[in-house]
C-alpha cells in the first residue's frame, strides 16, 4: 500500500476497496480523500494522518482518535441513555496505519454547519431550531458515556440532507424519508474521557469556556464536560443568527466585556431573541460551579416554544418536540427545508479586536445570576475577577 494517496488510484482496506477520487479537506497534521467503494459505488471519507516523527505516547493520542469515534457512534450497551444521540455522531468503519500514516475511514457528507449558515439557500427558522435539538442530543449522547468532545464548533458538524440520507446506503434509496437534515459531530481528535483537564487552550479560542482558555487561573484543571456545555452555547447563537458573540472569552474582547457587563441582557439587546430562549443560552455561560450539565440544557431546550422575538407575533408556535413531529412526514416538500430570504444575509460578525481601556474593565466584579431573577446588570458579587469566577 502507498503511504500517501494518489488520485486516481485504487486502494483496498481488505474489508473494503476504495477509488480515491479527490482531496476535500486538509489540516497540519491529516488530509481527508473522497473514496468510492468500487462495490457499491457508495462514498466514503478517508482522514489520512501523518505520524511521522511522533513519540509512542504522541502515536497513541492519534490512535485514540478512532476509539473514541467508534466509542461515541456504538455508544455503551446497556447505558439507555447513549441510544439515540449516537445517530447524530459520524459513523466509523475502520483504522489502518502504515508506518508514516493513520486511515481513518469514515462516512462521507458533503456539507458542514459552518457553509450551511453562511451560503444561500438560508436556513428556515423551524430548521435552525431542529439543528440545535440534534446538537444537543449529540453531546448529551457523548457526556453519557463518559466522553467529551473539547472542540464543538460548526465546521465540526455535518448535515446529511434529505436527498442524501435517502442514497447514502449502497447508492439506493434506503425506504426512509428524512425531511429535516440530520447533524452529525465529527472530528474526535481533541475528545477525552476524562472528567477534568490541565491542557488549556485545547480547541477552538471562539468555542472554548473562559476556564479552558486561561491557563493563568488559579485552579489547575478545567471541567471538559462544563466546557463542550459553553460551546454548545455559543454554536447556539451560531445556528440561530449565524453570528459569534465574541472573538474570545477574554476581558480584551469587545463583546466579551460586554456580556460580562450586561448579562442575558447583552444577548436580548445583540439579538432578536425571546427572553425565555435566553435564559436557556445565558445558562450556558455561568460559571462551572453554577453551569446546567448538558442533560439539563437538553430539557430546557426542549420546552422553550418562542425562539425568536419575531414569533411572539406569530398565532402558532412549536416547540422542539413538536417541530420534529410536524415536519418528520412522508409527505414533507424537500425543497422547503431551506427558505430564501435575500433580505438577511448570513455572515458570522465578531466584534472588534481593538485595545480597551483599562478604565472599562471592572476588574473586581463578577455578574451574579439569581436562579430566580435574571437581571445580571444589576447583582453583582464582589469579589476579585479571575476568569473561573465567571
Amino acid at each position: 500500500m502507498t503511504l500517501q494517496l494518489q488520485l486516481g488510484e485504487i486502494i483496498d482496506y481488505g474489508f473494503l476497496k476504495l477509488f480515491i477520487e479527490r482531496v476535500i479537506g486538509k489540516g497540519a497534521f491529516a488530509t481527508v480523500y473522497l473514496g468510492k467503494s468500487i462495490s457499491t459505488g457508495e462514498y466514503y471519507a478517508i482522514k489520512v494522518i501523518s505520524i511521522d516523527g511522533l513519540s509512542e505516547i504522541e502515536l497513541e493520542s492519534r490512535r485514540r482518535e478512532a476509539f473514541l469515534m467508534n466509542k461515541a457512534y456504538q455508544g455503551v450497551k446497556g447505558n439507555e441513555e447513549s441510544l439515540g444521540g449516537n445517530q447524530y455522531v459520524i459513523r466509523y468503519f475502520g483504522m489502518y496505519e502504515t508506518s508514516h500514516h493513520i486511515h481513518l475511514i469514515l462516512e462521507y457528507i458533503e456539507m458542514d454547519l459552518f457553509d450551511a449558515l453562511t451560503q444561500s439557500p438560508i436556513l428556515s427558522k423551524s430548521i435552525r431550531i431542529h439543528l440545535i435539538s440534534q446538537l444537543l442530543s449529540c453531546v448529551a449522547h457523548l457526556h453519557s458515556i463518559g466522553m467529551k468532545h473539547r472542540d464543538i464548533k460548526p465546521e465540526n458538524c455535518l448535515l446529511m440532507t434529505h436527498h442524501h440520507h435517502r442514497h447514502h446506503h449502497n447508492g439506493h434509496h434506503s425506504g426512509e424519508d428524512h425531511p429535516l437534515p440530520i447533524l452529525k459531530l465529527c472530528d474526535f481528535g481533541l475528545a477525552t474521557m476524562n472528567d477534568e483537564s490541565q491542557e488549556y487552550l485545547c480547541g477552538s479560542i471562539r468555542y472554548m469556556s473562559p476556564e479552558a482558555y486561561d491557563e493563568t487561573r488559579s485552579s489547575k484543571t478545567y471541567n471538559t464536560a462544563l466546557n463542550d456545555v459553553w460551546s454548545c452555547g455559543v454554536v447556539m447563537i451560531n445556528i440561530l443568527f449565524s453570528r459569534n458573540p465574541w472573538a474570545r472569552p477574554t476581558l480584551e474582547d469587545e463583546g466579551f466585556l460586554t456580556f460580562i457587563n450586561e448579562g442575558i441582557y447583552f444577548l436580548l439587546n445583540e439579538y432578536p431573541i425571546t427572553k425565555e430562549a435566553a435564559k436557556v443560552i445565558a445558562n450556558c455561560f455561568k460559571s462551572e460551579n453554577e453551569r446546567w450539565s448538558m442533560n439539563e440544557l437538553v430539557e430546557a431546550a426542549k420546552h422553550v416554544v418562542h425562539w425568536f422575538e419575531t414569533d411572539l407575533d406569530d398565532e402558532d408556535n412549536e416547540s422542539i418536540d413538536e417541530i420534529e413531529k410536524t415536519y418528520c412526514t412522508d409527505d414533507y416538500d424537500d425543497e422547503n427545508i431551506y427558505k430564501e430570504d435575500a433580505k438577511t444575509q448570513l455572515c458570522f460578525k465578531s466584534n472588534g479586536q481593538d485595545e480597551i481601556s483599562s478604565s472599562k474593565l471592572k476588574s473586581n466584579q463578577v455578574p451574579y445570576y439569581d436562579e430566580n431573577e435574571w437581571n445580571c446588570n444589576t447583582i453583582w458579587k464582589n469579589e476579585q475577577f479571575a476568569i473561573e469566577g465567571f
